[in-house]
């Protein structure tokens, strides 16, 4: 399926955006789609089925773009003052989500139906049995030692 959600979208939920912007958030839309069909193997099948609503998959796709449009320089915190003018932004880390970067928060994930992916995984394992310690067929477990 083609990526339900068109710049149009964007425009409504934010503001109108020039040629430019247009171009550079089609792109997002395209990106964040292919995230979403990653992450939500069966999205397509739930859409048509009627399981998630089209209009929540656009509100999703378009909040994951929004919030890379919004924050390009991956600023993570900002301050300004008057007198004397100071301005200082912390800018998040190369790997950091906040970076501009396309990515779905747990909370989306959710709303679409995937459980928590960060959910540890168990392991069974069988049973170990010690091996017997012998020497020359001596049981070297039950040995009294003498220093």
């Amino acid at each position: 399926m083609a990526n339900p959600v068109a710049v149009s979208d964007l425009e409504a939920r934010w503001r109108p955006l020039t040629q430019e912007e247009t171009v550079t958030a089609q792109t997002a839309l395209d990106d964040a789609w292919a995230y979403l069909s990653a992450n939500v193997p069966n999205i397509d099948a739930q859409m048509a089925g009627g399981t998630t609503p089209t209009a929540l998959v656009k509100a999703v796709v378009a909040a994951v773009v929004l919030r890379a449009l919004q924050n390009p320089d991956g600023a993570v915190a900002r301050s300004v003052s008057i007198d004397d003018f100071t301005q200082t932004t912390t800018l998040a880390g190369r790997d950091t989500a906040a970076l501009g970067r396309i990515y779905l928060t747990d909370e989306e994930l959710r709303m679409l139906g995937v459980s928590n992916r960060r959910r540890a995984k168990s392991v069974t394992m069988g049973s170990y049995t010690r091996p017997l310690l012998t020497l020359d067929g001596v049981d070297l477990e039950d040995a009294t030692w003498v220093n």
